[in-house]
């Protein structure tokens, strides 16, 4: 059997070590490139979770500013509606007690600053004396509100039915109470329209209603304040 040169031998072998120490090298190089590759990856993904973190913790301190804003802005509102309240608040009187007659109780009324309703009503008084008030004497009451005073039609008197006058002038009106067997009485209260100075704007009792013969009908003349 040939053996080989020894010279041979140590060539084959060298060749070997160099092709295994290339190898290792190539791998070495690709493991580097991975190992850069995954911590470029990491710190991109690090910075971009921490930009995350903090656009949020952004938006919750700019949500929480709202409800700050609402507390604060709230007292205002209720004071300016407490104001408003206060301003619209109606007058009030003390509504006098009146009794007697008639007439003496509308300038009563009248002198406290409130209208009057006039209804006559079945009683043994004499016809034209007050009987009953709503609301009572000592009430306290908005100057705005009605004072209602129920007079004596006395007995055994017949009713005649109250003729119109609102929109007629003084002398027309006392002209229709007169014929229909009625007496006038004539009191003024304020108007914003020009075209009713002078004029009956309100009466009582109302048109139609019933009141015994030669008892009284209470007008309301129109007085422009301008």
């Amino acid at each position: 059997m040939e053996m080989p040169l020894e010279g041979e031998q140590a060539d084959g072998v060298g060749g070997g070590m160099l092709l295994t120490i290339g190898v290792l090298a190539i791998a070495a190089a690709v493991l580097a490139v991975l190992v850069v590759t995954r911590h470029n990856t990491g710190n991109a993904r690090a910075t971009a979770t921490v930009f995350i973190t903090r656009a949020a913790a952004t938006t919750h301190a700019e949500t929480h500013s709202s409800p700050t804003t609402a507390v604060t802005t709230a007292p205002a509102a209720t004071a300016q509606t407490t104001t408003e309240q206060q301003t619209t608040t109606e007058a009030r009187a003390r509504v006098p007690s009146v009794s007697g007659d008639l007439q003496a109780a509308l300038q009563a009324v009248r002198n406290a600053g409130f209208s009057a309703t006039v209804h006559y009503v079945p009683s043994d008084q004499p016809r034209g004396t007050v009987v009953a008030q709503s609301p009572g004497g000592g009430t306290s009451a908005p100057t705005s509100s009605q004072v209602t005073i129920n007079v004596s039609s006395g007995e055994g008197t017949a009713g005649v039915a109250v003729p119109n006058t609102v929109g007629l002038t003084i002398p027309q009106a006392v002209s229709v109470v007169q014929s229909a067997g009625l007496h006038l009485v004539m009191l003024r209260r304020t108007v914003a329209d020009h075209s009713e100075a002078g004029k009956v704007v309100a009466q009582t009792p109302a048109a139609g209603q019933q009141a015994p013969k030669n008892s009284r009908v209470v007008v309301y003349m129109g007085a422009f304040t301008g």
